[in-house]
């Protein structure tokens, strides 16, 4: 395979770029071309784009984020694949990971990977990894990213969803119906202060730091402000919001990321399994076939979202 490293993709290449991360079984959107102009903006990170190609296909593509030190190592840095390589079979993520681990040799202080494949294919990444002296992140504070997560399969019909949802659930969700609240979905900056918020407002209550609004205000500046790409959900009583979430699309994914309600009516109407399911309504009607919910585990008992 044939290797490139850049730091910027032509107009057709950024469109290639984005249908070789959505098509692929190993995708996700935080190797979109969107995603990485987001974390550039968020926290000054370099992003270099690596694309790997045999016979004039592209076979492997990674988004790099690097850190520089600075001088006199300005040469060196931190480096980082978020949910990436991305690639087409595991003879391909092998040659990538190898070209990587050669070209970081000279550059890299720290090096974090992080591809994505399902637990039946986990022994094999594993393999490839312990091969190639890739050593596992011993300290799971420093998984950024939930590594089990839990999908809801939008593909039946609406009427075979709900009935799959727990009973207690959907009493929720028709007490929210019959009171009279709306769900809206927007892609304006409004939101943005909307769903803020409810959110700083919910920290400050549970006494924990709130993520700082710039984060949104660039999430909706280079992603939600686009119908395409996701958009903010806001649950309403007469005008007021109850809860608000952010979900991103991608790849006929749609991923649940940031949610938040106003505790003022968490014991009356918190209105938020009833958002949940209008999302998964809307996603649906948008083309999507999975309903994403971010690291909420499988594993897990069902309680809180038991869908």
């Amino acid at each position: 395979m044939d290797f490139r490293i850049t730091t910027s993709l032509t107009p057709p290449e950024r469109d290639q770029w984005d249908r070789f991360v959505a098509q692929s079984p190993y995708g996700h959107p935080f190797q979109s071309y969107s995603w990485g102009e987001f974390q550039e903006a968020l926290t000054g990170r370099d992003v270099l784009y690596l694309i790997g190609s045999s016979g004039g296909q592209w076979r492997s593509v990674a988004q790099i984020f690097r850190r520089s030190w600075p001088w006199p190592l300005a040469h060196l840095g931190n480096y980082e694949i978020s949910c990436g390589p991305v690639f087409l079979d595991f003879s391909d993520l092998e040659e990538t990971l190898r070209y990587l681990d050669q070209w970081a040799a000279r550059r890299a202080v720290q090096f974090h990977i992080g591809p994505r494949c399902g637990m039946e294919r986990y022994e094999r990444l594993q393999g490839i990894c312990r091969n190639l002296n890739f050593s596992p992140t011993s300290d799971p504070a420093e998984l950024i990213y939930g590594e089990e997560t839990l999908l809801v399969d939008l593909r039946p019909s609406e009427e075979e969803i709900y009935k799959a949802i727990r009973y207690t659930t959907r009493y929720e969700i028709r007490r929210a119906d019959r009171a009279g609240v709306t769900v809206r979905f927007s892609n304006d900056p409004e939101a943005v202060d909307i769903f803020f918020d409810i959110y700083r407002r919910q920290k400050v209550r549970k006494e924990v730091s709130p993520i700082e609004k710039r984060y949104f205000i660039l999430l909706h500046k280079y992603i939600l402000s686009d119908p395409e790409s996701g958009c903010i959900a806001i649950a309403e009583l007469d005008g007021r919001p109850l809860s608000a979430a952010i979900c991103t699309m991608f790849g006929g994914m749609a991923r649940y990321r940031w949610g938040t309600s106003d505790d003022a009516f968490k014991k009356t109407m918190s209105g938020s399994h009833f958002l949940h399911w209008q999302m998964m309504r809307h996603f649906k009607s948008a083309g999507c076939d999975w309903y994403d919910l971010s690291g909420a585990s499988p594993s897990l008992p069902r309680s809180y979202f038991s869908y």
